[in-house]
């Protein structure tokens, strides 16, 4: 762990069984220490918008069922008083929304290995972790991304968990191809991917992350699939009812931009259209050369590739691969440094 505490927090998204996970962090060590490695006692404040005060814990759960949701900015907080600065409005916290939970502890000492633990521990489908340290560009700065839907501007790292996870990502080989590292738990079908070298100054720690968070954020250059996205750019042509595939023409001259990739990308995550299930989708480029400039993008979102020739239509993707990029410098230094995968 670091010598210093760090602002730490985490957006576990867990659509559908929010109380479950909520309830199961309640005495999440990270809610249990104050920033001197005190216990703390029960929590001081269970609010639920201007409710305060609850006598006890099921008191509060109650309602919240009764609500059959949890009501906006509905928390439990412990807030550690009388401490002297700079830990005066140190506080840990566990909050809750229609699809995700809130973890923090705003003066914790972390660590790349208690990270990884708790992306392994909780349930959650994608969850991410904010910035760890003050000095990051502000919010409207292009730099600045994150999985929208609540979760805090990407930080220190993000994860992925299961099969409902994966879906979130147009397709798993993103994960191998982006300049971040990967930590990868195969029994638990977890990728956790690190933006930037835990101990760098904040200077650099913004200038190794960008890269990734502009490729895991909710953008259309990026293959996070929010589970909003719906298609508007994208024009299918036909529909293979056979095969479940929604096909695309591409004619001469027509680039296919990074949004159309996207959103083809999110039809197959997200299914908008009501009587019809789309499976995959396939760009049919009439002109072989524009097919193949475009085949690297397509394959890495998982989309599949055919060109028109004298021959008749040809499947590019299938015995197309590519080798990662190399990793950048500091990603060995971390595997070095924790000995993680």
């Amino acid at each position: 762990m670091t010598d210093h505490p760090r602002d730490l927090r985490f957006t576990f998204s867990c659509d559908g069984r929010v109380q479950e996970v909520f309830r199961s962090l309640v005495r999440d060590p990270m809610l249990a220490r104050d920033p001197f490695g005190a216990p703390l006692g029960p929590p001081d404040r269970l609010a639920i918008r201007d409710l305060t005060g609850f006598e006890n814990m099921e008191a509060f759960y109650a309602e919240w069922d009764r609500h059959q949701r949890p009501m906006p900015d509905m928390a439990w907080q412990g807030h550690k008083l009388g401490l002297e600065a700079p830990f005066s409005s140190w506080s840990a916290f566990l909050s809750a929304a229609t699809s995700h939970v809130k973890l923090g502890n705003t003066h914790f000492p972390a660590s790349t290995a208690l990270i990884a633990d708790r992306f392994a521990n909780v349930d959650h489908d994608y969850a991410a972790t904010n910035r760890l340290d003050k000095g990051w560009p502000p919010a409207d700065d292009p730099s600045s991304t994150s999985f929208s839907g609540g979760h805090y501007l990407h930080g220190f790292a993000c994860a992925f968990k299961g099969s409902a996870g994966h879906r979130r990502l147009a397709h798993r080989r993103w994960l191998e191809h982006g300049p971040w590292r990967l930590i990868r738990n195969q029994a638990l079908d977890l990728s956790i991917v690190q933006f930037h070298e835990l101990e760098a100054p904040v200077e650099l720690a913004v200038v190794q992350a960008a890269p990734g968070h502009a490729r895991l954020g909710a953008t259309w250059e990026s293959a996070f699939l929010p589970p909003n996205r719906r298609p508007s750019e994208l024009e299918p042509s036909l529909y293979d009812a056979a095969t479940c595939t929604s096909i695309v023409v591409v004619p001469p001259g027509r680039p296919v931009s990074a949004r159309m990739m996207c959103e083809a990308a999110a039809v197959k995550a997200n299914q908008p259209y009501p009587d019809v299930v789309v499976e995959q989708v396939a760009f049919v480029f009439l002109d072989e050369q524009e097919a193949r400039q475009h085949l690297h993008d397509l394959w890495l979102r998982g989309l599949e590739v055919r060109a028109m020739g004298s021959m008749g239509e040809t499947r590019l993707d299938v015995d197309y691969d590519a080798e990662p990029p190399p990793k950048p410098d500091w990603v060995k230094r971390e595997q070095d440094r924790d000995g993680l995968g």
